[in-house]
Parts: structure tokens; sequence; C-alpha cells
């Protein structure tokens, strides 16, 4: 309940600034709260594929960074790097790279943070992201504490999150269960999106 609380403060303290100035403060605080952080930003590749004929274009790609803190205590030869890259063509994923195996040790916190710039068209692209990255660190043992979003951002996310059973308004199975907890910033919405095992 305490994180919880603390994370809700981190969204809800942004006052009269600017998203861009707003980015900044909430970096600090981050880094401060969680042993590491995966910033999501994107790129727009506009001469990308773009031939005559082409069913691939536009392509934009999402790169999902890696940043120890020091509340992580990490060893000295674990920096800052890029993670993965993510290649989609209006919102369907095209293509995957692994830049750097992650070097973080079984339960320390981490959080994803969406950096400003993206678009409510880049909604589908975010959510298929966010599943993936989700997933592979929950096999890796270093489950995401919390995704921090621009508020603009949170209520379209959410909606995609749901074209990937992520559901707010479902029963909990017993034991663990993979779960998304997005958090809007600097407008503190809050919830937990919990993934449901499709019906028949």
């Amino acid at each position: 309940m305490k994180m919880v609380c603390f994370l809700l403060s981190l969204a809800l303290t942004g006052g009269e600034q600017s998203l861009a100035q707003y980015q900044e403060s909430l970096d600090s605080k981050v880094d401060r709260a969680f042993d590491w952080t995966m910033p999501l930003t994107i790129q727009r590749l506009p001469n990308f594929l773009n031939y005559s004929g082409s069913k691939l274009h536009p392509i934009v790609r999402l790169r999902a960074g890696f940043h120890p803190n020091a509340r992580g205590r990490f060893k000295p030869q674990v920096t800052s790097s890029t993670f993965e890259d993510l290649w989609y063509h209006e919102g369907d994923a095209l293509g995957c790279r692994h830049d750097t195996n992650l070097q973080i040790e079984p339960g320390k916190l981490g959080a994803l943070v969406i950096r400003s710039g993206m678009d409510n068209q880049d909604s589908p692209a975010i959510a298929d992201a966010l599943v993936r990255l989700t997933l592979e660190l929950q096999i890796l043992s270093t489950p995401v504490s919390a995704v921090m979003i621009p508020s603009y951002l949170y209520d379209s996310v959410s909606d995609q999150l749901a074209r990937f059973n992520f559901r707010t308004n479902t029963t909990m199975d017993v034991g663990c269960q993979l779960n998304i907890h997005l958090i809007s910033y600097p407008v503190g919405k809050s919830a937990y999106y919990y993934f449901q095992k499709s019906t028949p």
C-alpha cells in the first residue's frame, strides 16, 4: 500500500508544469523510487520502406532503454543501454531486435516510463510493446512495478490493452497473475490491468 501511495504521489505533484518540465522532475523521482527504469521512446521513420506499392509504410520504432538507478546498487559494469527495439506499422508488430541482455538481480523493483512525444495513433503499438516487455521481464524474474504514461495517452492505451485481454474489471486468479499497473502523469489516474484468459 505504501508503494501504491508513493507512485500516485509521483503523478499527482505536477502542479502547473508543462509536460516536458514535469518529465524532468519525474525522472529524478522515479530514480529514487525504483531500482531500475526502462524509458520507452519513439522514432518515426518516414523514408524506411517508402516506395511505390509498399504495404509496410509508414514505420515507427519504439526503443526500450535500460537505466540502472542508484537505489538499485548495481555493479559498476551495469550501465545505461538500449535493451530492445520494436518496429510497427499502424500498430502491427513487424520486428524486434535485442541489443543487450539485462543484468538485473531477481526482486529488484523497476518501472517503464513512456516518454512524451507519442500520439494517440501510436496507442496500439504502445500497448503491444507494454505487453511484450511486461511478459519478457516477468520471465526474467524482474517484474515491472509500474508503467508511467503521459495523461493524454492514458485512456487510449488502456483501451488498447483490452485487445490483449488485460482488463480492470476481471476476477483475479489464484496465485501469480500477470498485470500492468498504469499510472498517468502529471494528472494521477491509476489502475491495475490483469491478464484474463480467453474463454472458448
